[in-house]
């Protein structure tokens, strides 16, 4: 079976073990093969193995651009971050571990649950950095009570077709994911005026549509 890309790509944008690297959250488990026999060109991976072992790889290298990114925040920020980091580490844990139960005994399930890793490492590098440059993302909306109605109406749609097992995993995911909105928006709060109010927006936003997305693509 292979990876839809439309896929892929959503985990890859999306949507832990907790270790500490120095004073850099890391991810310390190894999710390659012991034995690694295969060396694949990962431009144009040709077997489902082959998108697997890439897909560890993908992982890898987005982690470690992480703790490069995390190093170079003021020793001030790493502080006041701290929590949020913790938060969103457990966050990626459980949304990938989420993304990997809807393919559970395939083949296909690693690819699925490092490109979510990956792709989630990938989007907090980003966000680390617009903290580094001051430069915080801005929501569309200013209305948090009509954003996070929409995401309750997705949430609700999407668990109400999942199975017993998925939809355990989905509320485990969703309630890591309020506790990290709750915790990265608390230290937005401290770097500009009014930032805690218009990160939950943003995050709520951001969440809604990679749940939605992922929904169509399911169903």
């Amino acid at each position: 079976m292979n990876l839809p890309k439309s896929l892929l790509n959503l985990f890859a944008s999306s949507l832990i073990v907790v270790g500490f690297h120095g004073s850099a959250i890391a991810f310390e488990e190894n999710y390659l093969p012991a034995k690694l026999a295969q060396n694949p060109n990962c431009d144009n991976p040709q077997t489902q193995a082959e998108m697997n072992i890439c897909a560890a790889r993908y992982y890898e290298a987005a982690d470690r651009k992480l703790n490069q990114v995390y190093q170079q925040l003021s020793a001030q920020m790493r502080s006041q971050i701290t929590q949020a980091q913790l938060a969103w580490i457990d966050f990626r844990d459980t949304n990938c571990d989420f993304a990997r139960s809807l393919f559970a005994g395939g083949t296909i399930a690693p690819s699925i649950y490092n490109g979510c890793l990956g792709g989630m490492t990938e989007q907090r590098t980003s966000e680390l950095e617009t903290y580094q440059s001051r430069q915080i993302l801005q929501p569309t909306s200013r209305n948090y009570q009509q954003v996070d109605q929409k995401l309750n109406q997705v949430y609700q749609n999407f668990i109400a077709q999942l199975n017993g097992v998925n939809k355990n995993k989905l509320q485990t995911a969703e309630l890591a994911w309020i506790k990290f909105r709750d915790t990265n928006c608390a230290f937005e709060g401290t770097q500009t005026s009014g930032g805690e109010n218009l990160c939950k927006i943003r995050m709520t936003e951001q969440r809604t549509e990679e749940l939605a997305q992922l929904m169509d693509l399911l169903f």
